[in-house]
């Protein structure tokens, strides 16, 4: 079972242990209290500067950003939070994505979103300007491919890929993914995230963290040697 990274302010200590409640992008008003021994958070206490945007709270999970440069600027984007810095009092987002790695100033709640891994693997609405496209808006999208998602009985329905969708899919494309309790980096396909996502009910879900195994075939060249190849003769020198 994973442990995801989160961003906890402690509600209330109670001998050599604390009660903290998950907060951040995606928290709500009714996430549970934990408890946590004392001797491991003392080690991981933040200045209250943070407790505005929580910017802890973005490590190890997608996101979509707009772009603060390059011929992309001001597009949507999506990426994965590898870590953050402080710096003059703002945060800095260390983020991966497929043009590289990049730092983002988290300013406001309206420029970096936490996705969900099926949003991140579609990259629902990516390369849209974000005059054109809010950060509210681009959350009711990525929730109507959730629902459209959500219906379907046989994995990704054709009407997101063909009018849901800003970019076409690449199912066969490797993106990276953070295990939440490492924080280390994967890379799978896009396919796979996907399937992982759209598990059936009553199914178990594989691990989307594992790519799955796949069956290697012989390249086309190999293939046409072998078949011309009979059973083994023996030869005899005299």
């Amino acid at each position: 079972m994973y442990r995801p990274w989160k961003a906890s302010p402690i509600v209330q200590v109670q001998g050599t242990c604390a009660l903290v409640k998950k907060t951040g992008p995606d928290a709500n008003d009714e996430e549970p209290e934990f408890e946590v021994k004392l001797a491991v958070l003392r080690h991981r206490i933040v200045g209250s500067i943070e407790s505005d945007l929580w910017p802890g709270s973005y490590v190890g999970h997608p996101i979509a950003f707009i772009q603060p440069a390059g011929v992309a600027v001001d597009q949507w984007a999506y990426g994965l939070v590898t870590g953050y810095t402080m710096q003059s009092k703002v945060a800095q987002l260390h983020v991966l994505h497929n043009e590289g790695a990049l730092r983002i100033r988290l300013i406001s709640t309206s420029t970096v979103i936490a996705v969900d891994r099926l949003n991140y693997a579609l990259r629902t609405e990516a390369f849209v300007n974000s005059a054109v496209l809010n950060a509210l808006e681009l959350l009711d999208k990525q929730n109507q491919v959730i629902v459209a998602c959500g219906k379907s009985r046989s994995g990704l329905p054709t009407s997101v890929t063909t009018t849901m969708l800003s970019v076409p899919y690449q199912p066969d494309e490797r993106v990276p993914l953070i295990r939440p309790d490492s924080l280390s980096i994967v890379h799978v396909r896009r396919q796979h995230i996907v399937d992982c996502e759209l598990t059936a009910p009553g199914k178990s879900p594989a691990d989307v963290f594992q790519a799955p195994c796949q069956r290697q075939r012989n390249p086309p060249q190999l293939r046409e040697l072998t078949n011309g190849l009979h059973a083994p003769q023996l030869t005899m020198l005299i």
